[in-house]
């Protein structure tokens, strides 16, 4: 998990992590906890930031399983 990368898309499509959390229906505290690297974000919880954020599958593999 490539946290700073997570951050530049969020930063690229004018979003906060709360925003995020609230588009995609998790907690920000979930959020928050798997950017520290506390727990590792699930399949659907990548599938539906993917979607949010408007990534591209190279971009996604980048940020989540660099």
């Amino acid at each position: 998990m490539n946290a700073s990368e997570f951050k530049i898309e969020l930063l690229r499509n004018n979003l906060t992590v709360p925003e995020l959390a609230k588009m995609i229906g998790m907690d920000k505290a979930t959020i928050y906890s798997r950017l520290r690297g506390d727990s590792e974000f699930k399949h659907n919880e990548i599938c539906a930031i993917r979607d949010a954020l408007h990534i591209t599958d190279d971009r996604l593999l980048t940020i989540f399983f660099a």
